[in-house]
């Protein structure tokens, strides 16, 4: 538990409180963001491969990891482990299981970042976001539903996890997944 001290003043007349963290008070790294999320996976062995590429590379100091498809590690929505399918505008929605699919995804592309990485605390800002979603010619909620995996970043990094984004719809996803998310980000 953060402890704080209180610091008093005299302001024009008015007695002004404010709080700051005691020195000693540290900030929850990634990891334990995650577990507190309820993502305890992310302190598990990394995912493998499933073709002739690897999880991810760093150039310089820009990590760019596989893309990420959103998999049910904590069994919300099916089979614990299982891949999400669906089309967005037919049998997914931009809903709260339609939000949670795109967290599902975002949390994959951490798992690779450490893999690659070691520690999520390397990375200094993320940079850009690439949402690709399974979906129907009318379906019109994109934005909504990549806010899933924005939303996750800003909860996990705070002002380092604020991004750039590209979210497109298609036609087909490979085995049919829900989404595909790409993340590139900026490491020490």
């Amino acid at each position: 538990m953060k402890s704080f001290l209180t610091k008093i003043a005299l302001v024009g007349g008015f007695i002004a409180a404010a709080s700051l963290a005691a020195p000693n008070a540290q900030a929850a790294t990634p990891e334990e963001e995650l577990v507190k999320l309820g993502y305890p996976q992310i302190n598990e062995a990394p995912p493998k491969p499933f073709g002739n590429y690897v999880n991810g590379h760093v150039a310089g100091k820009i990590l760019y990891v596989s893309s990420a498809a959103p998999q049910d590690v904590n069994g919300l929505y099916g089979k614990k482990g299982g891949w999400i399918k669906g089309r967005y505008g037919e049998d997914l929605k931009a809903d709260e299981k339609g939000i949670k699919i795109a967290e599902l995804a975002c949390f994959r592309s951490l798992r690779f970042a450490k893999a690659v990485i070691g520690d999520l605390s390397k990375i200094k800002q993320v940079l850009r976001m690439n949402v690709a979603s399974l979906s129907t010619t009318g379906f019109k909620n994109h934005t909504k539903i990549a806010d899933g995996c924005s939303n996750f970043l800003t909860t996990v990094f705070g002002d380092k996890g604020k991004h750039a984004r590209v979210n497109i719809g298609n036609a087909s996803m490979p085995f049919g997944i829900a989404m595909e998310i790409t993340i590139i980000y900026e490491v020490e």
